[in-house]
């Protein structure tokens, strides 16, 4: 199925927390991401780096 960018949630995370397969988002989308559009572990995510990429990904842990 084709994805369009403007239908999808996207999260920002800095470059630097991308490593490898691993990727961790801080912060207020946290926030967002757990109390506002209440994902839990498995839920699909969408996150960009702020470099142009997007990648999906599914959350593995939540953590304070």
């Amino acid at each position: 199925m084709k994805k369009i960018l403007s239908d999808i949630e996207l999260y920002y995370t800095a470059p630097e927390n991308i490593s490898g397969k691993s990727i961790s988002v801080a912060g207020e989308d946290v926030h967002h991401i757990i109390n506002v559009m209440r994902h839990s572990e498995s839920d699909k995510l969408y996150v960009t780096n702020g470099t142009g990429r997007i990648f999906e990904t599914s959350i593995t842990s939540i953590s304070k």
